[in-house]
């Protein structure tokens, strides 16, 4: 990987860029908020003139009391004029939310990839990514700062053990080197109790409420040994397709009524599950995406779409789900 992130330093070297902007996708989660500032310090170690700004359109309650570990500023807007991007923790700009960068990516500036979500066509037009398949792009963080021997913060160290053991959900989604690279940021001083202390967030009361509402509207679909759960909320969406994931579904799929012009669908499933079907949702999800004029992604059991609201999708709640499952259905049964 440090070779990669070499290349990345030679283009901005070449390009002469010093402006530079860390994006990362909506509703930012510890792993994209840990990995945006990991990447931020790498950049300034290897070149401190770099003027460098973070962006995130907005981000979870829990990646919020990051921010009080180590006190990085990110910007919900963007007024500023860059020489380069970097997208992190996503490879798909539609993923951003509020923050248009359109007119950057039309000035034709460098773009860069770092991430571990499934491939997104977007990626072919970076001139250097790095992106694997692993448990978190913290990750691939943490393994730039090993191979270059870099010397790591305390602070940071533990923020990138937060972005690891969330995204890896307290390390039932390895990669083989999941636990070498967490015992290097506790080696390097990272604070796996603080950790633990920062991650436990108990569910507030409108979060309840929108899984037990959840739970009443599901209506079941059966493939074999295989069981659908379909649910539609306002709000708490992915929190909801978790929960239905608990209660004994195979695979569930959320959708969130129109907010800011969109529709939210979040996808969750077993392993055994995408295994059987040889899938990974986040491929799922960008071609049902695409498909219907939004965007998607994710890993190989959870992922994500953002459908325009001004997609036609049935009005009625249980012809909406049956759209969805028909579309999720017909790219599973695909060759």
């Amino acid at each position: 990987m440090s070779e990669e992130f070499m290349k990345i330093l030679a283009i901005l070297k070449k390009e002469k860029c010093k402006r530079i902007g860390i994006f990362t996708h909506q509703n930012a989660d510890p792993d994209s908020i840990a990995s945006a500032i990991g990447l931020n310090y790498l950049l300034k170690n290897m070149d401190s003139s770099y003027n460098i700004n973070l962006y995130a359109s907005s981000m979870s309650v829990v990646s919020k009391k990051l921010l009080m570990v180590h006190k990085s500023k990110f910007k919900n807007t963007l007024k500023e004029e860059l020489d380069a991007i970097f997208l992190c923790d996503t490879n798909n700009p539609l993923q951003i939310g509020d923050i248009d960068i359109n007119p950057l990516l039309e000035k034709k500036i460098p773009i860069f990839i770092i991430d571990h979500h499934s491939h997104h066509d977007f990626s072919l037009q970076a001139a250097q990514s790095i992106i694997l398949q692993i448990s978190s792009t913290a990750e691939i963080i943490t393994s730039i700062f090993m191979e270059k021997n870099i010397q790591i913060p305390k602070d940071i160290a533990t923020i990138l053990i937060a972005g690891i053991v969330f995204d890896s959900r307290r390390f039932i989604y390895l990669s083989p080197s999941t636990f070498t690279r967490v015992q290097f940021l506790i080696d390097k001083g990272g604070d796996y109790n603080k950790v633990l202390s920062l991650l436990h967030t108990p569910l507030s009361e409108s979060e309840k409420i929108a899984r037990l509402k959840g739970a009443m509207r599901t209506k079941l679909h059966r493939e074999g040994s295989n069981v659908f759960a379909l649910s539609y909320v306002s709000t708490f969406e992915s929190s909801v397709a978790r929960a239905l994931i608990d209660l004994g579904g195979s695979c569930s799929i959320v959708i969130a009524e129109p907010s800011k012009g969109e529709f939210r669908i979040s996808m969750r499933c077993r392993k055994e599950f995408a295994r059987h079907y040889r899938i990974n949702l986040g491929d799922i999800a960008n071609k049902i995406g695409s498909k219907i004029g939004g965007s998607g992604g994710g890993h190989e059991t959870a992922a994500g779409i953002n459908v325009p609201k001004s997609y036609d999708l049935p009005s009625n709640k249980e012809e909406c789900m049956d759209h969805i499952l028909k579309l999720f259905l017909d790219e599973t049964k695909k060759d």
